[in-house]
């Protein structure tokens, strides 16, 4: 009996269905998403999504994507064009009904971990005519990044104009927008640095 049949049989039942819902995913994404995906890594998986625009979508190796997430790069909105790209690179984690939406470069670093119900954005809307309706005035790109080994607490929303840079840590339900220097911890409705990492003394200050 090989190693990984033996592995399986002592899973718990919940632990068994998590591991054939994964198994499943990854045949998918190597039969299926490898051919619709601008890139994709073999061993990512993408479970059930809400929506995605996968030839928009670049994705590392080892990058997991939970189920009801979206995923969604916007070419065309009235009568504007645009070229939006995301890059999601290697060991990437997005969990639970995130939604990401943009409409230029977007990028999140490797090994960052994005918790249930994150809002991810590059786009903002333009509404200077108070008499017609917001959806039908534009939209605006501010460009947006997630730096490497980062957290994004659940419930956060990353607003167009945001840039963190690595090892950033944003706290449950925060409303992020601005420049974030690496090794900051962020949180608050905006958001604001509440420490910061001091990289010689290795030590959150």
């Amino acid at each position: 009996m090989s190693n990984t049949l033996k592995t399986f049989l002592r899973l718990s039942y919940s632990q068994k269905l998590i591991y054939i819902r994964k198994a499943l995913a990854r045949i998918k994404t190597v039969t299926i998403y490898k051919l619709m995906f601008s890139q994709i890594g073999w061993r990512s998986y993408i479970i059930r999504p809400l929506f995605i625009t996968p030839e928009f979508i670049s994705m590392g190796d080892r990058v997991k994507v939970w189920h009801d997430s979206r995923i969604e790069g916007i070419d065309k909105y009235g009568d504007s064009h645009f070229l939006p790209k995301i890059v999601i690179e290697d060991r990437v984690e997005i969990q639970q009904r995130v939604h990401i939406t943009f409409i230029g470069n977007l990028k999140i670093g490797e090994c960052t971990s994005i918790l249930p119900d994150v809002l991810i954005t590059d786009i903002d809307h333009i509404y200077e005519d108070i008499e017609n309706h917001p959806g039908e005035q534009g939209i605006n790109c501010k460009p947006t990044s997630i730096g490497k080994y980062c957290s994004i607490g659940a419930g956060s929303k990353l607003l167009a104009g945001c840039t963190l840079g690595n090892n950033c840590i944003v706290g449950a339900n925060s409303v992020v927008k601005g420049n974030f220097p690496d090794g900051s911890i962020i949180a608050g409705s905006p958001a604001r640095i509440i420490k910061r990492y001091d990289y010689s003394s290795r030590k959150w200050t």
